[in-house]
């Protein structure tokens, strides 16, 4: 059983359902051992943040360097209520960022951004300096010795791991809140660095940046449970739903969560972001994000050994989606990315100059 071995998830440490749960780890720059600390967490399929700070953080994620050098670019925007989609010159979106004054009709987002080039084409001096903000490396590297994916050889065509941008408008997560990101679940483990935020309104300087609320992967069927339920008695279930949380519609908001733990017994990882922290999100969890100010994050996805046996089961999972989901194709290759990894495996490789099988530990390999 896939989740067999995940620990429950600790009671937070305030039942106040709009505060930071405080029951997740949160690592320092300066704590010793923290590779170690974050390598333990992530065994037992947790999520992990690394508060980076501010500092060293690019002047090329802020708005007025997008709409100097991308500014006439035109580009995909979600509605955070509707999930209705449209084109928008990238100037005209980052404005609201800088100018207070401008009336929003709309909260809106612009996600997976560049959508159909590669980042380090388009963005090579954001490229450069997200591989410098990204700990963790041997996990989340494109080249890290525990990223899986990385094993992939060059004639493969590699899966889109990214990185990419999310940016969007400041909304909420109050009880008539929508949020920024619906609850969703990832086939591959993510890393989100927040790379700036706005401080337009005087009461933004000390609010955090955005919120993310985090579910082990035990919780899955019950919070599927939870929004058919849901679904089922709300003024919205003329809706066709094929999976709550595939289908990426719903956004639990303080009163949801508050219900999913009362009726559910489910716990999540409530975890404040702000500019310089990295998310750690384990594959298989369900996850949703409302940003509480206007907000500039890039992402990437890996492939730890840790959580292999996740991929595999969501890829399965993925299938028995309706034809037409757009969540049903294994994006990951997930086949080749095994197969590469038990070729390259030492247990199993021969060795070109003595033509012998390796020993490992004293023993033969076979």
């Amino acid at each position: 059983m896939l989740g067999a071995s995940i620990p429950q998830v600790q009671p937070p440490a305030t039942q106040d359902y709009s505060k930071d749960s405080e029951n997740y780890l949160r690592i320092l720059p300066d704590m010793a051992d923290a590779e170690a600390l974050f390598q333990e967490r992530w065994k037992r399929g947790e999520a992990v943040v690394y508060q980076g700070g501010v500092e060293g953080i690019s002047e090329v994620w802020s708005p007025r360097c997008f709409i100097e050098n991308h500014g006439h670019d035109s580009a995909r925007v979600v509605d955070c209520v509707t999930k209705n989609e449209t084109r928008m010159q990238v100037g005209n979106f980052f404005r609201y960022f800088l100018d207070n004054t401008l009336t929003r009709s709309q909260i809106l987002k612009l996600p997976d951004w560049p959508d159909h080039t590669d980042f380090d084409k388009k963005f090579p001096r954001h490229f450069k300096d997200f591989k410098t903000k990204v700990p963790f490396e041997k996990y989340s590297g494109f080249v890290g010795s525990r990223n899986l994916a990385a094993r992939l050889p060059f004639h493969f065509l590699p899966p889109d791991l990214g990185p990419k941008m999310y940016n969007a408008f400041g909304s909420s997560d109050a009880e008539d809140g929508y949020g920024t990101t619906p609850i969703h679940l990832d086939m591959a483990d993510a890393v989100n660095v927040m790379m700036y935020a706005s401080t337009l309104k005087p009461e933004d300087e000390h609010r955090p940046a955005a919120v993310w609320d985090i579910y082990s992967r035990n919780d899955s069927e019950k919070i599927r449970e939870y929004l058919r339920e849901y679904h089922a008695s709300s003024t919205s279930s003329k809706l066709v739903i094929d999976d709550p949380v595939h289908d990426q519609f719903f956004y639990l908001n303080e009163a949801m969560r508050q219900e999913l733990f009362e009726k559910k017994g489910v716990v999540g990882w409530r975890i404040f972001q702000n500019p310089g922290d990295a998310v750690f999100v384990p594959a298989g969890s369900c996850h949703q994000v409302c940003n509480y100010k206007d907000c500039v994050k890039a992402a990437c996805d890996f492939v730890s050994p840790e959580n292999l046996s996740a991929c595999l089961q969501l890829t399965s999972e993925f299938r028995t989606l309706s034809k037409t989901h757009r969540r049903r194709e294994d994006l990951l290759n997930l086949k080749s990315i095994l197969w590469n990894v038990w070729t390259s495996c030492p247990l199993l490789t021969l060795s070109k100059e003595t033509e012998v099988v390796e020993e490992v530990e004293g023993e033969k390999c076979v």
